[in-house]
């Protein structure tokens, strides 16, 4: 298999289409057994939300893992497309929020941001764990955030 650094943003996009599917029948599968109307009547599922999606996520791995790692290398190698800026949106250089997301003022579940290029927003989406993960792409000085 190769490793994904080597793939092309085709190869990723096939792969990525494939794994999708696969977590999506996954997800299927334990929702069947989960919900099971002999499980409905003696569980309190409000309660058990929290447990329920955990071992949903679990049933899924390591191929939930695999996407997120496929998505997060295509968003660095794909070409942009430009667009206005929308009003709602937060822009910021690109060293002001990688501070931020090093000090923990910035975490996936808070947004998401996309780059900017030219006082345009481009298509490519970026997430603090990005930051974590050290795929940042360089070619850019600023972006604009959005809070969830």
């Amino acid at each position: 298999m190769k490793l994904i650094k080597n793939m092309t943003l085709q190869e990723l996009t096939e792969k990525e289409e494939l794994i999708d599917d696969l977590v999506d029948k996954l997800k299927l599968k334990f929702d069947d057994e989960w919900f099971k109307p002999e499980r409905i009547k003696d569980e309190n599922l409000v309660e058990d939300y929290n447990k329920y999606t955990e071992l949903r996520r679990i049933a899924c791995e390591p191929h939930i893992s695999r996407l997120v790692e496929i998505t997060r290398t295509k968003r660095f190698i794909m070409p942009y497309e430009l667009s206005d800026i929308p009003e709602y949106g937060h822009v910021m250089s690109m060293d002001e929020f990688l501070d931020d997301v090093k000090c923990g003022g910035f975490i996936d579940y808070d947004g998401f941001g996309k780059y900017v290029k030219d006082n345009k927003s481009t298509n490519v989406t970026i997430y603090p764990s990005d930051v974590k993960n050290g795929l940042i792409r360089t070619e850019f000085t600023e972006m604009v955030w959005f809070n969830r």
